[in-house]
């Protein structure tokens, strides 16, 4: 399976740190998201990754 996303031609970015959003979420968007869909990574070696 391959997965590929382009924001091209966007030049700019929106800080992770800047976000607003409710702390409760913040490790879901930044992870835990992909690893309830990727049920084949195993969440202790994605947590030594990060």
């Amino acid at each position: 399976t391959l997965m590929f996303a382009s924001d091209y031609p966007h030049w700019d970015y929106d800080d992770a740190n800047t976000l607003q959003i409710p702390p409760a979420w913040k490790s879901k968007i930044m992870g835990l998201n992909a690893l309830d869909v990727y049920k084949r990574i195993p969440r202790a070696q994605a947590a030594n990754a990060a």
